[in-house]
């Protein structure tokens, strides 16, 4: 069956150029592999690989309707580890369901903490492990049933990328994990090179627009073109749609133009602490 690509990268596109996006210095300085790893190990078992939170908002007036989990390795006297190069050192060192794990038991604790109301969700990231992993499902359940959560009370975000040439395995456990009553959502849609067709497979409740063609949106008609195109497909498909890179109110402008109505963004805020961001967010 022939698939269709809504995108390739890199861009070839004249006049068009996709922002990079920050990289770490953890990623840059390229520590021996093995010490790295074992270091990740050791990090876990001491409890220094923890959840910080990024508001979502509503473009359209700014209200706040979720939050959004990240790891980070806390070193102690030393930088911060955050994802994408933690990422990358999980599936390395083979730890990626644990930190999965912890990160949705962290995610749970942290809507109660925050007393959080009926429609808040928590989105939590899902890695190439996890989704080989027959167990995922019972495993996260597990978690929910533990402390009395619903299911629906987490967004599972797949990155579009890691669902190019994804098993018949992974689609499985995608729609397990629906049928359990989790959301789901594809993430950085528009730069994995996907097929459309993974759209029609797994049961998607949100897509998420790749940051990058957000950021570029206001000022190049290609990137527009393609957020427009995105979010179109996205209608037609019944999907929440939401988005990254959501910095200027020429961003948001775009998000109301385009329906977009879940927005994150480092200016109106970044990842925090679970204690900020209960702190700036008591209204919650």
């Amino acid at each position: 069956m022939a698939s269709v690509t809504l995108y390739d990268a890199p861009p070839r596109l004249e006049g068009f150029a996709l922002p990079d996006l920050p990289r770490s210095a953890w990623a840059d300085a390229a520590p021996d592999a093995r010490a790295q790893s074992q270091g990740l190990r050791e990090a876990l078992d001491r409890g220094e690989v923890t959840a910080w939170f990024q508001p979502v908002h509503r473009p359209s007036d700014g209200a706040l309707i979720g939050a959004e989990a990240f790891a980070r390795w806390i070193r102690p006297g030393r930088p911060a580890v955050s994802a994408p190069a933690l990422t990358a050192l999980a599936e390395r060192a083979g730890v990626s369901t644990r930190i999965t794990e912890q990160v949705v038991a962290q995610a749970l604790a942290f809507r109660r903490r925050i007393a959080a109301p009926e429609g808040f969700s928590i989105a939590v990231n899902l890695s190439s492990a996890d989704l080989r992993d027959r167990g995922t499902v019972e495993r996260l359940c597990a978690r929910t049933d533990g402390c009395g959560a619903s299911p629906g009370e987490l967004v599972l975000e797949i990155a579009e990328g890691r669902l190019v040439d994804a098993p018949r395995s992974a689609i499985d456990v995608l729609a397990r994990l629906r049928q359990r009553g989790f959301g789901l959502a594809v993430d950085d849609f528009g730069s994995g090179g996907s097929s459309l067709a993974l759209l029609a497979q797994v049961p998607f409740g949100q897509l998420k627009v790749d940051a990058r063609f957000l950021l570029a949106a206001p000022t190049d008609r290609v990137a527009e073109g393609i957020v427009d195109a995105c979010a179109h497909l996205g209608r037609r498909l019944g999907l929440t749609l939401a988005a990254e890179g959501v910095e200027t109110p020429a961003h948001r402008a775009l998000c109301d133009r385009f329906g977009i109505v879940a927005a994150q963004g480092t200016r109106p805020g970044a990842a925090v602490p679970a204690s900020e961001f209960a702190a700036r967010h008591r209204a919650v």
